[in-house]
């Protein structure tokens, strides 16, 4: 078939072959590319300020424990006001956190870990609160030795559990991450 075609003729259709395959090649590039730039939109604008967000709860959960601790440490009336005031600004970042996060869920998997984070945020504060009453000098119920032994006990207990649902939280943001 080919035999009886001029040379010129030839290098015609071959080089139409080769424009054709060059815009195969074009066209399937550009659909990889823009997958490719989705995934990366999704981790980079969903996924990646989750984990942040999430590692920030943590920073400050540990923050407040530090500060609970110094409250029953201390004795100086001064310092405590200041650690008071340190874990009440890390109560007000985890609260503006926890919303931001709330309406960027997406799955109903992740849902349910944040609710169940939050759950448990929700006995943490409790517990914090119950501790503070019995550390701070200044309140009716100050009692150094139960600060200490409720320290070491039940809200050491609901402040690990706090810190392992927003790690599992924040897992499950990782493990996206990866997929996407």
């Amino acid at each position: 078939m080919f035999g009886n075609l001029k040379i010129g003729m030839r290098l015609g259709i071959a080089f139409g072959l080769v424009v054709l395959l060059l815009a195969a090649v074009s066209t399937i590039s550009l659909l990889r590319i823009s997958e490719m730039a989705s995934g990366t939109a999704l981790i980079v604008d969903d996924r990646m300020p989750k984990i942040e967000m999430s590692n920030d709860i943590s920073i400050n959960t540990l923050t407040m424990a530090r500060a609970v601790r110094n409250i029953i440490l201390s004795n100086d009336k001064a310092f405590e006001k200041a650690q008071l005031e340190i874990i009440a600004k890390a109560r007000k970042d985890n609260d503006a956190l926890i919303d931001k996060i709330k309406p960027m869920l997406n799955s109903e998997k992740g849902k349910a870990m944040f609710e169940k984070m939050v759950a448990t945020r929700a006995r943490y504060g409790a517990a914090v609160d119950k501790v503070l009453s019995l550390a701070d000098s200044s309140s009716p119920t100050h009692d150094e030795k139960k600060a200490t032994e409720y320290l070491f006990g039940e809200y050491t207990a609901v402040a690990n559990e706090y810190l392992a649902e927003v790690k599992t939280f924040s897992d499950f943001q990782s493990e996206l991450s990866v997929v996407a």
